[in-house]
């Protein structure tokens, strides 16, 4: 198999995944502030909200975090599948691979079941 040049999306992909942290989180922050504040007033009974409004409110903000973190995760991966793509596989690329995969994995798998919870409370809405 010949290696060809990475499309334009994954140069975008790739720099999205290498930028530094502050690129986008100090918005992110206010909106989790707010996704929480308000999902925490909802349940105290401060604001109106129905009960299963307020939990999706926290676990949307969970999955956000989750999201955030996964992000963090993924950091040494460009380089790897850079240097992959750039001069073949080798040793410490795999090991670089793998690493990245074992510890991203139950982050990932905990996204989903948050995703997995928030569309029970999308229908359970008599909550």
């Amino acid at each position: 198999y010949a290696l060809t040049p990475l499309p334009p999306a994954c140069n975008t992909m790739a720099w999205f995944y290498a930028a530094p942290w502050p690129t986008f989180a100090p918005p992110l922050t206010i909106v989790l502030a707010a996704l929480i504040a308000t999902g925490v007033a909802g349940l105290a009974g401060v604001l109106a909200l129905p009960l299963f409004i307020a939990l999706k409110l926290l676990v949307l903000a969970f999955c956000i975090f989750i999201g955030l973190l996964v992000r963090r995760q993924l950091v040494p991966l460009i380089p790897a599948i850079v240097d992959l793509a750039k001069n073949g596989a080798s040793p410490e690329g795999d090991k670089t691979i793998a690493g990245v995969l074992a510890v991203t994995q139950p982050t990932v798998m905990t996204l989903w079941a948050a995703v997995l919870i928030a569309s029970f409370l999308g229908i359970a809405t008599p909550l």
